[in-house]
């Protein structure tokens, strides 16, 4: 009676630890199963990422080629011809004053594309002035209502040493395409830039660019319209080079707003 006792004991034991093994040996599977998985989404997102950033390199490519096209057609089409209208004059012996119109002229086109270029506002460290023209040429250039407000404080630290030179010309870049966007794809309507300096402990400055225009389906945009995609990820690039933030608020129908976070001291001027 005690042998069978003893072979039960044994063969239960023998059962607990088969038991116990397949116990341990799912346990891997389903862990091993969980780290592949991981490692495969891990895998695939980098590949998303690295094809996205390649169609961007791409599309700023493009983008340039396009830029330096459309300068060259402009420098050809306007200041080269009235150079070459002067050069007449000056052959003809023409009124001196018609020749020195289409001079000016001249300089006023050549400023006008270098302003475009290199904003030179900003080597004076006058960022609020750069964008207050920035606001007023395209009232001017488009004919849509511009709301520019900034407080003099903010003003004042848009301008100061606090912000990096870095931080200033991605402020103004992002400013400048999100005008540009505007142009290209709100329609008729009114655009309001202001901004606000931030109180609590993250210490920073808030800028708004918003429009009541024809707005757009943000989950969607990327199937729509992928100039703008990478506009939009373009300018949250800058934003995130100089450690601030972007962010995109649109409906169709309402308008766009966006947000953009530059905090304070975080490179060194």
């Amino acid at each position: 009676m005690t042998h069978i006792t003893d072979d039960s004991q044994a063969l239960y034991g023998i059962v607990q630890n088969f038991i116990l093994f397949f116990i341990i040996l799912s346990v891997v599977f389903f862990v091993s199963l969980f780290v592949i998985i991981a490692v495969l989404i891990k895998l695939r997102l980098a590949d998303d990422r690295q094809t996205e950033t390649a169609e961007y390199a791409s599309h700023v490519l493009d983008a340039q080629e396009e830029e330096r096209s459309r300068i060259s057609v402009e420098l050809h089409d306007t200041v080269a011809q009235d150079l070459k209208v002067a050069v007449t004059f000056i052959e003809n012996n023409k009124p001196s004053c018609e020749t020195r119109d289409l001079l000016l002229n001249c300089i006023k086109q050549i400023r006008s594309m270098c302003y475009s270029l290199v904003p030179p506002e900003l080597s004076g460290q006058s960022l609020s002035s750069a964008l207050h023209s920035l606001c007023c040429n395209f009232k001017n250039k488009t004919g849509l209502e511009v709301s520019f407000f900034f407080k003099d404080e903010v003003s004042s630290l848009l301008d100061s040493a606090l912000l990096s030179d870095l931080q200033k010309l991605s402020i103004y870049r992002i400013v400048q395409e999100s005008l540009s966007n505007i142009q290209k794809h709100a329609g008729l309507c009114e655009v309001s830039v202001y901004a606000r300096k931030v109180k609590d402990i993250r210490g920073g400055i808030y800028i708004y660019i918003e429009d009541d225009g024809k707005g757009f389906d943000i989950e969607n945009l990327t199937i729509s319209d992928k100039s703008s995609h990478f506009g939009l990820k373009g300018m949250k690039m800058r934003a995130a080079q100089t450690g601030g933030t972007l962010s995109v608020f649109s409906e169709p129908g309402i308008g766009t707003k966006i947000q953009l976070f530059i905090p304070i001291g975080v490179f060194e001027k």
